[in-house]
């Protein structure tokens, strides 16, 4: 862990391990002239949750600089470089010659942004990484796994709404990044022995020590519409599931950090939400002043008039 003024980082670390499905990353230059590889990739993860087989499909965003600030090559870099160069996924190959990989140096972290122009929040986890190496297939271990240190802001319950929903506590929790910052990350218990464990020992004001599992994959739902003559409309809409699961928890960190601390590093996420909105306000306002000025009402019965 690393100190930034008197808050300390906190633990944060995912391995994800399976093969290669897809690869999403290119060569850039920002806009003061540094190289750099960005975008994503994704691993397909076939593991056993609670005896059952999951597919997961994990995606996971790279932005490396080819030089880092003290002028030296990046090694993250350069290891996204091999999976952009060298690596094969099941999207180019097929599932039988794509390469399996082990991706490490990696942390959750909250993708956080304003939609343009409005007040909504659009919040919700994903996959850093720095470091992948290729895994014999026979040597993999499939797995999407973390461990985190998260603050305990608080925890709800949910009560399923009908048949398609799924009773689940959730624990909103607080890590502290490298700059001071804190991360606001929803966190799910599924396992009702386990929820039970967790509100019977921990409660708001912990720093407990959780570890689990990403169910980071891809639904594709099938939508009928009615129509007024001839056949329904069916539609098929790919909805994205980013969960943080639950499976274990250490004992509580004595004195972790004070109601001090906790509110510096939280007034630091606000600051930066609010310099967000600021922006997707502006773009908002530029994107109105170049949008082509409607037809007038006299226009609109001339093209219907044509």
């Amino acid at each position: 862990m690393t100190n930034f003024g008197q808050i300390r980082q906190t633990e944060n670390v995912v391995v994800v391990e399976g093969q290669l499905s897809e690869v999403n990353l290119e060569y850039a230059t920002d806009r003061e002239g540094n190289e750099n590889i960005r975008g994503d990739f994704k691993v397909r993860v076939a593991m056993t949750v609670k005896g059952e087989e999951v597919l997961l499909d994990v995606p996971v965003r790279v932005y490396h600089n080819k030089i880092t600030k003290a002028g030296k090559t990046n090694p993250g870099y350069e290891s996204m470089s091999r999976v952009l160069d060298s690596y094969s996924s099941i999207a180019a190959v097929g599932e039988d010659e794509a390469d399996f990989i082990r991706v490490t140096g990696a942390q959750i972290r909250m993708q956080e942004y304003y939609a343009a122009g409005t007040d909504r929040l659009i919040s919700y986890p994903s996959v850093q990484a720095s470091f992948v190496n290729l895994v014999r297939k026979d040597d993999v271990s499939p797995k999407a796994s973390w461990r985190m240190e998260v603050f305990i802001y608080k925890m709800n319950e949910h009560v399923a709404q009908d048949e398609n929903d799924t009773d689940y506590l959730e624990i909103i929790g607080i890590g502290i990044e490298y700059n001071g910052s804190a991360s606001v990350y929803p966190i799910r218990i599924y396992d009702k022995n386990i929820a039970e464990q967790f509100t019977n020992q921990f409660s708001a004001g912990d720093t407990v020590p959780l570890s689990g599992y990403l169910n980071f994959t891809s639904v594709t739902e099938t939508i009928t519409e009615e129509v007024a003559i001839g056949e329904p409309i069916v539609k098929e809409r790919t909805k994205n599931v980013s969960e943080i699961i639950v499976t274990g928890a250490k004992n509580p960190i004595p004195d972790a950090f004070t109601t001090q601390e906790i509110q510096q590093a939280t007034a630091l996420r606000e600051k930066r939400l609010e310099q967000s909105k600021q922006r997707a306000n502006q773009q908002a306002q530029n994107s109105q002043k170049t949008v082509t000025k409607e037809p007038s009402v006299n226009e609109v019965h001339d093209l219907a008039g044509f």
